[in-house]
């Protein structure tokens, strides 16, 4: 009996310091994964180009109804985009802060699709409110914001529109970023794989110490307790994992 305890005790520590492992290492890809530097209608990526006079007007008009179309300068993308309208009976306010957040809603969505067609993967929502920033602190970019707000008969009215201009030198840098962080989440799940078998070799291993150290009398538990300490601590390790490489 006290052989049993003893291994009992023996398969608990590896399992909580695996379990101590797969927490230090989340937070370690959490430090590393931070670079420094840092909504119904549709949007339009505007590829930099001079458009004819005629086509200008054309466009001019467009954005005069209100138009997810944007121009463009030479040497830069444009997203414009339309929020939702934000809508409060009696605090003006309040019908702006909506607005606000339905416009910068599409903008993060619109990222999204930009990043994707860069990288060939769409961040997290987390994610691209950071990328936001990024871009916003580098040097070229612009970003324009415009609110409309009218009061009508039920109550404030308001939208938004916002404007990102992002020159092509910065869209290069950001590819090599995105890139970067996609190959570092590769190595990452490379390292969980490797460190998953591993994990499960030495289980298996403790588990058949432990059934030839009590003679066999227990070995339904041992291979159920074992299998159960094993699959929660995989289980979690990959749940930490995944929420740090694909949830921030």
């Amino acid at each position: 009996m006290d052989c049993f305890r003893r291994n009992l005790s023996q398969i608990f520590a590896v399992g909580l310091s695996a379990m101590v492992g797969f927490v230090w290492g989340s937070s370690c890809l959490a430090a590393s994964l931070d670079i420094p530097g840092a909504g119904s209608s549709e949007t339009t990526l505007v590829e930099a180009r001079q458009a004819p006079a005629s086509s200008r007007k054309s466009e001019q008009s467009k954005q005069a109804e209100g138009s997810p179309e944007g121009t463009a300068e030479p040497g830069t993308r444009t997203i414009r985009i339309w929020g939702d309208i934000g809508v409060h009976p009696t605090d003006r306010a309040a019908a702006c802060q909506e607005a606000e957040q339905n416009a910068h809603q599409k903008l993060y969505e619109q990222l999204g699709e930009w990043a994707e067609q860069l990288t060939g993967q769409k961040p997290s929502a987390r994610r691209l409110v950071v990328e936001h920033a990024w871009l916003l602190a580098q040097p070229g970019v612009r970003q324009h914001q415009q609110m409309q707000v009218e009061e009508k008969s039920h109550g404030w009215v308001a939208r938004q529109e916002i404007t990102l201009s992002v020159p092509t030198q910065v869209l290069e840098r950001w590819a090599n970023r995105l890139d970067a962080q996609k190959q570092q989440r590769t190595r990452w799940l490379a390292w969980a794989a490797l460190a998953t078998l591993l994990g499960w070799l030495v289980g298996l291993w403790v588990m058949v110490r432990w059934d030839r150290a009590t003679g066999g009398y227990y070995r339904t538990g041992v291979v159920l307790g074992s299998l159960l300490v094993l699959g929660t601590l995989t289980g979690l390790g990959w749940w930490l994992l995944w929420g740090q490489l694909y949830l921030k």
